[in-house]
């Protein structure tokens, strides 16, 4: 009898600590960010994130850069950038990899967006191996940046990946993020007509 007491005990105490750790994650998560899944239309200024000169010259090309050294986002030739917070060991980043090509390749099919908006990822806490290896076994067509020490991303609260920002250009001061979806999507076309919703008229 004590024995089942005890067991009754330690069930209850863990139901009661998972309800308490939603609660938390709830009145914590920073405005515009949701719990589940899903678009946040909510305008935030961010900073313009600095980020190295990608070695392949199709990736320099496809952004607009010149040179070797380290660029700021505002230097990207694009009026609206997508950014992708992915981990190379998270399952949902990983699920949400071929999503993300049929994006990018919506995109470029598309004359009213070829050109005017880019996509890059960010890989969070992962090494150049780990984010190339990303890039090559889901063959990513974008650029994507190794952010190991969390330099790259160090302004930006990150409760979980995937992550995913849309950010309007504005010259060489900060972005203005009218975008925000919160873990993986299921449907190419329905994530990027949430982004074109969200675009306004400069």
């Amino acid at each position: 009898m004590k024995r089942e007491t005890i067991k009754l005990a330690v069930v209850l105490f863990l139901l009661v600590a998972l309800l308490l750790a939603g609660w938390l994650m709830r009145g914590f998560l920073p405005a515009g960010f949701t719990a589940k899944p899903g678009p946040s239309y909510a305008l935030v200024s961010i900073p313009a994130l600095e980020l190295p000169a990608p070695e392949s010259a199709s990736d320099r090309s496809y952004l607009g850069i010149t040179g070797t050294g380290a660029f700021k986002t505002t230097a990207i030739d694009a009026r609206v950038l997508i950014i992708e917070f992915f981990d190379f060991y998270c399952p949902h980043c990983q699920a949400t990899a071929p999503r993300m090509n049929e994006v990018y390749q919506e995109i470029e099919r598309r004359p009213d967006l070829r050109g005017l908006v880019k996509i890059i990822g960010i890989g969070v806490g992962d090494t150049p191996f780990e984010v190339s290896s990303f890039k090559e076994k889901f063959h990513v067509p974008f650029p994507l940046f190794a952010d190991r020490e969390r330099k790259i991303t160090k302004g930006i609260v990150i409760p979980g990946t995937p992550m995913f920002f849309a950010v309007k250009k504005n010259g060489s001061g900060p972005h203005e993020r009218f975008f925000l979806w919160t873990g993986g999507f299921e449907n190419a076309s329905l994530f990027l007509s949430g982004i074109v919703k969200g675009l306004r008229p400069d």
